[in-house]
């Protein structure tokens, strides 16, 4: 409790909040889907929906996230799931975990989604899962999306404070987004390396104007 203000911050309440916000993703899938989320589908959800920090405590010489300073941001409930506020907002999703036969067990494997995205429509995409138990990362998976036909790409966590336009092999959860989209796009989720068969995985992808998700192969 801070003595003059009266108020408590930093993660004294952090940790409260951001259970809260998980329990109602967790109600999110088990009421309109009838489905069970996995824990790393939960963390995709609160991460695609984070928004930087601006008070003076998390300035930080990358302007863009995740930084040491502050990771991805603060969790926003209202670019998390789909509300009667923002009839707009789609949420789609991929996760594997109660399906053995999808998970990675090789290297250098892939699974690829079709996006498709209506004209200036803004999209977030977070994959998140959970890592073997070890120093560093025991399994490193990386997403990127491929712009069609182009086939320009975008990294996953491109922007942030270690990005050095490779794959992110330091992170567990890498997110892309970007303002303005428009047209078909390949999301490549990678297995970099794989020391401890086998990985699941939980995708999620949000935005404005999504007219197509779905796996291809």
């Amino acid at each position: 409790m801070h003595p003059t203000y009266g108020y408590m911050d930093g993660t004294s309440m952090s940790a409260p909040l951001v259970s809260g916000c998980a329990a109602l993703v967790r109600e999110y899938f088990r009421t309109q889907h009838g489905y069970k989320p996995s824990a790393a589908l939960v963390k995709s959800v609160l991460v695609n929906s984070t928004q930087k920090l601006i008070g003076r405590h998390a300035v930080v010489n990358n302007v863009d996230l995740p930084n040491c300073h502050q990771g991805f941001g603060i969790v926003d409930m209202q670019q998390a799931i789909p509300a009667t506020v923002d009839p707009t907002f789609q949420l789609h999703f991929y996760d594997n975990w109660e399906r053995p036969v999808e998970h990675f067990t090789d290297s250098l494997t892939a699974k690829r989604f079709h996006l498709s995205v209506a004209s200036g429509g803004w999209i977030r995409i977070c994959l998140a899962y959970t890592d073997a138990p070890g120093r560093g990362l025991q399994n490193n998976l990386s997403v990127y999306l491929e712009r069609a036909p182009s086939g320009a790409k975008v990294l996953g966590n491109t922007n942030g404070q270690f990005g050095i336009g490779q794959p992110d092999g330091l992170n567990s959860v890498e997110c892309i987004r970007i303002a303005s989209a428009q047209g078909d796009y390949l999301i490549h989720v990678l297995a970099e390396n794989i020391l401890v068969p086998a990985q699941d995985f939980a995708l999620v992808v949000t935005g404005s104007s999504i007219t197509a998700f779905g796996i291809v192969f």
